[in-house]
């Protein structure tokens, strides 16, 4: 499943062609490298692909907000062993943020905090988000869950 949070916001009610929305700001949780049963890590001892699989879930949950990457207001990454694991971290942030070279970096505030282990242990990171959601579909935030 996609990564788990909580939205605060104010709902729209349905209209002839549209189901009720909500709108308002979304808080992930910590966004693992977990495959999709949430009990395997991807990308064991490499942490480039750990945080590439992470950016990955947080695109799953950018869809299931009808957000994108400039509603992303900011980034919390937690990184095992900041110094040997951080640079490449946050290559791979600089990367995502620019959506593959296709355009300028969004602007999110992003902090890097360096930590000694994480609730599974081949995980080397962990990312939280604050999502600005504009119009997110009601049903789908119930069903898809």
């Amino acid at each position: 499943g996609y990564p788990a949070g909580i939205l605060v916001g104010e709902p729209s009610p349905p209209t002839v062609n549209s189901p009720p929305k909500i709108s308002g700001m979304f808080y992930s949780s910590g966004i693992l490298p977990v495959d999709s049963d949430n009990d395997i890590v991807v990308g064991a001892g490499d942490v480039t692909k750990q945080i590439k699989h992470v950016f990955g879930r947080l695109d799953q949950l950018l869809n299931i907000l009808e957000c994108g990457i400039t509603d992303i207001l900011t980034m919390n990454i937690q990184v095992v062993d900041i110094h040997k694991n951080g640079k490449a971290v946050s290559t791979a942030e600089n990367e995502y943020l620019m959506m593959g070279g296709k355009f300028k970096k969004a602007a999110v505030a992003m902090r890097l905090v360096g930590v000694s282990g994480l609730y599974l242990n081949e995980a080397l990171v962990q990312l939280e988000a604050k999502i600005v959601v504009r119009k997110a579909s009601m049903a789908t935030l119930i069903l898809e869950r």
